[in-house]
């Protein structure tokens, strides 16, 4: 299986616990990461990230897709539109909605609305995960995103918007999305 890591906005490749978890999967399983690179000048649109993730995900192998915040709405938008089926799929702060903190998403968040009936047919194994003191994303955002997907929602009670000392919870995330795999499968 092919890891991507895609990034929420203004994230970078060594951001936060991105290179961290790229690392620990590689050795854990050889398995390929990919971190998704968007230019950091055209962050806030949307179509950009989908040309990216258009570019970079080869979708004729088994992935996974592990997004961060805005990376997270960037990724359900590319699976619905190119009708990607992930293995897995781990939204870490995701949100749909505008939020207070960055109103310049506002529009890509208002311009291209998610279809979650087409996104539960195609997202077979997921999880969410939030938590209650996240400054960034209320975690309520993300329990919505969640119930409209029909998986299970990891709430923890500090976290934050999981950036870096966060990361082993990210990655304790993860093994449960891929342990999900394994069960499926048997």
């Amino acid at each position: 299986m092919h890891y991507y890591i895609v990034p929420g906005y203004g994230g970078t490749p060594d951001a936060a616990w991105y290179a961290w978890l790229k690392g620990g999967i590689k050795e854990n399983t050889g398995s390929p990461v990919t971190i998704i690179d968007v230019p950091k000048t055209q962050m806030a649109d949307s179509n950009v990230w989908q040309t990216v993730l258009e570019q970079t995900i080869d979708v004729n192998q088994s992935i996974c897709l592990i997004a961060h915040s805005f990376g997270c709405y960037n990724s359900l938008r590319f699976i619905m539109d190119n009708e990607v089926r992930p293995d897995a799929l781990l939204m870490v702060g995701a949100f749909a909605q505008p939020l207070t903190v960055y109103p310049e998403l506002t529009p890509a968040l208002s311009q291209h609305q998610l279809d979650f009936n087409k996104l539960r047919r195609l997202i077979r194994n997921g999880l969410v995960l939030t938590a209650l003191d996240d400054p960034v994303v209320p975690w309520m955002q993300a329990q919505k995103i969640a119930e409209n997907l029909r998986l299970d929602v990891l709430i923890k009670a500090s976290g934050g918007h999981f950036v870096g000392r966060r990361a082993p919870l990210v990655a304790q995330a993860l093994q449960a999305v891929v342990r999900e795999i394994d069960v499926n499968n048997s």
